[in-house]
């Protein structure tokens, strides 16, 4: 650019020069403004940005956004303001403080304008969610009053003023709520309806659940009208069976109650069944058809005297009635079975006074039954007995010195001590028929509901009374392995409850304790080699075979109980694989002709079966002890298989000779005939002087199979 010094110019060309400095700088102001322009522009969206992440903040946070305040948290809040209005005060601060921020009033300005279009559409987003929160929190409440109602009433179902204020504070909910959906008046109807009868159910079903049938009939009646007819139906199949129900227990309840005394024979009733027994053998009726009297004028099935039959009456609480007494045998099934009760009720009572007044002593019961009350006290209390000398007799305490007296109470008392007297336990059948009889014309449903309640009532009570003795003889068994087999040192409960059918075992087991004679049965042994039966027993019920089982066999088998049903570790060269060697034996048996599994009617094969698994099983355990740990599958196998292939050889005897050449005989498929003679009587007498009384063929042969391979084995 030339350089042109100012006075040198003519005038025209200075008027050009100033012109051109003039619109030069025009253009530069246009460029600042427009610069200004932009600039204001850029820093207003930043501003609006700012403004849009704090409105999504309040709205959304998951902690601080107005969206996640729900429920009443929305509608009552802490600053006393609508939610709407106060997140709206927190975003007008935060426009407030970005506006602060900006840098001129053409930013300002512009920013405000905007902004309020973001508080309109903020303001709008938090009432909505205002509404909708009110709206679901006025839905929940109407919903938690029908339900509370609802649960009220099935509380209440026997008071009908609580059920009357329950449905009402259901209608009134229900239309609230239809109303907050904005639902059509019919559909509110019909809802509230619905929502009524729903509720008269569940009222209904808790006075069912309750066996109150009645109450439930008597309800569905009183409120049938605010119900539907498909509700209704529904009640009335439920009552239904629910009447149906109750018939059936109630006949099993009837038949259980008549059958009650045949099924747990009480001691008493035993002790009279024994009774009667011996004075009748159970007859009411003699040959000619008239009441049995004996000579001195006992009558019928408990022999009555006339004399004292009016003052059993009395006892038994029922009227006196001669007639019936003295009934003779008409041939009517009926009438000569209630001479017999009749007569049984009066002996039964008597019976019961004179244990009462011997108290308990049930010698002396007998002798007062027998030959008389005021006979029993005489001798008892050392009166004379006129024409009779004590010191020819000798009785028990108490006992008059008569000898029809002392055979009749020795004999009794034999009896009950041995277990006897008891009724013929009903058969599941004779349950079933008792229970049919009480039901007359029931529908065939109704009487199959009864009989299978029958059925399982009969079979839990049979499984609680063997629990129950199981139990009982397993106390006393704890009880002589701790003293060392004193039986009368147990305490006197634990010798009482012992079941009778168990006495003679668990004192016999006693006396082995004491002499250290305990032996296997082989035929028990047999079944607890089955894991299954093993391990399916109640502790009381294996403690109680402790009675059938050598010291050291029951040892192994509760071992092997306590490692499957407890977990506990026993030493791994005792733990005898019981599968294993029942499976591997049970197949070479087979294989030989001979059944693994004899039934349980065979007492013969189940002893000579525990024989041989006893033999295989000792055999498995020395090896394993031998070893120091437990075989393996394969090694159980081998093991047996070698055993199988082992005979033993001897010569036949008879009379002590032998005969013939010598023969092998497979071991595990020996028998007890295949022992020679001289061998067996030797094993015999070994084991009676062991406290074994009568071997069985099972315990022969379990000896000899171990005699002789420990012979063979050197």
């Amino acid at each position: 650019m030339m350089s042109v010094e100012a006075g040198a110019l003519p005038g025209q060309q200075l008027a050009m020069v100033g012109k051109s400095l003039t619109s030069a700088g025009k253009d530069m102001a246009n460029v600042v403004y427009d610069i200004q322009k932009d600039a204001n522009a850029v820093r207003v969206d930043d501003a609006l940005n700012q403004a849009k992440e704090k409105a999504l903040s309040l709205m959304y946070d998951k902690t601080t956004g107005f969206s996640s305040q729900k429920g009443i948290n929305a509608l009552e809040r802490e600053s006393g303001k609508p939610l709407a209005d106060e997140y709206l005060e927190k975003y007008q601060q935060s426009l407030s403080e970005i506006d602060a921020k900006l840098g001129n009033s053409a930013q300002k300005e512009v920013f405000s304008a905007k902004a309020r279009d973001l508080m309109a559409q903020f303001h709008g987003a938090a009432l909505k969610h205002e509404s909708a929160e009110y709206q679901s929190y006025a839905l929940s409440v109407q919903e938690g009053t029908i339900k509370n109602s609802m649960n009220e009433i099935g509380l209440s179902y026997n008071n009908p003023v609580a059920v009357d204020s329950a449905v009402q504070r259901i209608t009134e909910a229900g239309t609230n709520l239809g109303r907050l959906q904005g639902k059509a008046p019919e559909w509110i109807d019909a809802n509230n309806r619905k929502l009524t009868s729903n509720a008269h159910l569940l009222a209904i079903g808790s006075a069912i659940e309750q066996d109150n049938i009645k109450g439930a009939d008597a309800y569905l009646k009183k409120y049938s009208s605010q119900m539907d007819a498909d509700d209704i139906l529904k009640v009335k199949t439920q009552i239904g069976k629910q009447v149906d129900v109750g018939l059936a227990y109630q006949s099993v309840d009837n038949a259980f109650v008549k059958l009650a005394p045949s099924i747990i024979t009480s001691d008493a009733n035993r002790a009279f069944n024994i009774a009667i027994g011996a004075e009748s053998s159970g007859r009411q009726f003699d040959k000619d058809g008239k009441p049995l009297t004996s000579s001195k004028g006992a009558t019928g099935i408990t022999q009555v005297m006339p004399s004292t039959a009016p003052e059993a009456a009395k006892l038994a609480g029922v009227p006196w009635n001669e007639e019936l007494f003295n009934r003779k045998m008409t041939g009517d099934p009926t009438k000569d079975n209630e001479a017999k009760a009749y007569n049984e009720v009066l002996g039964r009572a008597y019976f019961q006074k004179q244990l009462q007044d011997f108290h308990g002593n049930l010698a002396q019961t007998y002798a007062a039954y027998n030959a008389g009350p005021q006979a029993v006290k005489d001798f008892r209390d050392g009166t004379n007995i006129s024409g009779k000398n004590p010191n020819k007799i000798t009785t028990p305490d108490g006992i008059p010195p008569f000898a029809e007296t002392i055979a009749y109470v020795n004999n009794n008392m034999k009896a009950f001590n041995e277990g006897k007297g008891s009724f013929q336990k009903p058969s599941i059948k004779d349950v079933i028929d008792t229970v049919d009889a009480n039901m007359g014309n029931a529908s065939p449903q109704v009487k199959k509901l009864a009989q299978d309640y029958a059925i399982s009532r009969f079979k839990n009570l049979e499984f609680s009374e063997t629990q129950r003795n199981d139990e009982s003889t397993a106390a006393a068994i704890d009880g002589l392995v701790k003293n060392g087999g004193n039986f009368m040192a147990l305490p006197a409960d634990i010798r009482g409850n012992v079941p009778t059918k168990d006495m003679n075992r668990v004192i016999d087991y006693a006396k082995r304790v004491a002499t250290n004679t305990q032996t296997t049965n082989l035929a028990v042994y047999e079944r607890l080699t089955n894991p299954v039966t093993l391990n399916g027993m109640s502790d009381a019920k294996f403690a109680s075979m402790r009675t059938e089982l050598s010291e050291s066999d029951f040892k192994k088998f509760s071992d092997q109980r306590d490692s499957v049903r407890t977990g506990k570790a026993v030493a791994a060269s005792s733990d005898i694989p019981s599968g294993p060697i029942n499976e591997v034996l049970s197949n070479r048996l087979r294989n030989i002709g001979i059944d693994p599994t004899p039934k349980d009617s065979d007492e013969t094969g189940q002893m000579r079966m525990g024989a041989v698994k006893r033999f295989v099983r000792d055999s498995v355990y020395e090896q394993q002890q031998a070893l120091g740990r437990k075989l393996n599958d394969q090694e159980v196998e081998r093991h047996i298989d070698g055993l199988f292939a082992k005979s033993f050889e001897f010569r036949k005897t008879f009379m002590g000779m032998t005969y013939g050449d010598k023969q092998g005989v497979p071991v595990l498929s020996m028998t007890y005939s295949d022992i020679p003679k001289d061998y067996r009587n030797a094993i015999e007498a070994d084991l009676k002087l062991g406290g074994k009384t009568k071997p069985s063929e099972g315990d022969v042969l379990g000896v000899y199979l171990k005699i002789k391979m420990k012979q063979k084995n050197g």
